[in-house]
């Protein structure tokens, strides 16, 4: 992977990360910290992954 490409990545997820992070703290979701961290830690992990897998 080149720096760029990397660089790019990076800055996707740390942004996603951040701007999560600001609407919880500015009370626009009704989520505990718990819940909060535990949806960016699977967005993080599995990306769309999680959310198209067919429910069972």
């Amino acid at each position: 992977m080149s720096k760029d490409e990397l660089e790019l990545y990076a800055e996707f997820y740390v942004s996603g990360i951040i701007a999560t992070y600001l609407k919880w703290l500015k009370n626009e979701v009704n989520l505990t910290e718990t819940e909060v961290v535990n949806i960016l830690s699977t967005a993080s992990f599995y990306g769309f992954q999680k959310l198209l897998q067919k429910n069972d």
